[in-house]
């Protein structure tokens, strides 16, 4: 009994050096250590999936609000100047400073709606590619992707340039 479990002791050590030295892992469990994910998470983040998917991947979202804030303090002077009113100077800053945030939701809402719309037909196509036409799946993938809607195409070439 006793060298059974010297045995299983050193059927262990030797799991724990082999797995230490060549996969890197450490700790005692039987796999890697659960790592904390890479991406951040929270309002920045959301932020930027937000201006990507509203077609602003180049605009960084600094910029964004600091036209945002210039359009604010635009539409006050204007709305003063014409009404000669603080109240409606302060209706027209708000109209104008959430004017880029609605136009950009209403873009979003848009390419997201073609991009919903057009997926059943692109993920056929894909099948189709590879199973009669015997294309690999990349090569299909960015076949289908020089085909697609406007919206969706600087996601394939990207994806291409990166293959």
């Amino acid at each position: 009994m006793n060298a059974l479990a010297v045995a299983a002791l050193g059927a262990l050590g030797t799991y724990y050096l082999f797995t230490s030295l060549a996969f890197g892992w450490s700790g005692l469990g039987l796999g890697p250590p659960r790592s904390v994910p890479s991406t951040p998470r929270g309002p920045g983040r959301r932020a930027e999936r937000w201006m990507i998917q509203a077609g602003l991947a180049e605009v960084s979202a600094a910029e964004f609000i600091g036209a945002s804030l210039l359009l604010t303090v635009l539409g006050a002077l204007v709305g003063f100047l014409l009404f000669g009113n603080v109240v409606a100077g302060f209706v027209c800053a708000v109209c104008a400073g959430a004017s880029p945030f609605i136009s950009y939701r209403n873009r979003r809402r848009r390419a997201l709606a073609a991009a919903h719309d057009a997926w059943p037909t692109m993920i056929e196509e894909i099948r189709v590619l590879t199973g009669a036409a015997g294309r690999s799946i990349p090569a299909a993938l960015f076949d289908v992707g020089r085909h697609s809607p406007a919206e969706l195409q600087p996601a394939f070439h990207a994806a291409e340039r990166e293959w």
